[in-house]
């Protein structure tokens, strides 16, 4: 019988940390009347972002996130060209 404790995950979860420049960029969109619990949570587009500069497929960060393909893609795709 093999040690389950040996066993480790393929890939790690990856989530933005209030360190990552992707997580502070959309700093200056946050609302006032937001609760803590709201600030808290990187935004969609931040977690698309992050997770697309990871070098993940637009498919499996739409899985990931629960997003359809076509959203994720806008996001990319929108984020590109206001960055060119």
């Amino acid at each position: 019988m093999s040690n389950l404790n040996s066993i480790k995950p393929e890939k790690q979860d990856e989530h933005i940390s209030p360190n990552d420049d992707i997580y502070n960029s959309n700093i200056d969109m946050i609302n006032p009347d937001m609760t803590s619990d709201q600030l808290d949570t990187p935004s969609t587009e931040s977690q698309v972002l992050y997770m697309y500069k990871q070098g993940h497929t637009i498919d499996h960060i739409a899985k990931e996130l629960d997003l359809g393909h076509t959203e994720v893609e806008l996001i990319i795709k929108f984020n590109e060209k206001i960055h060119q």
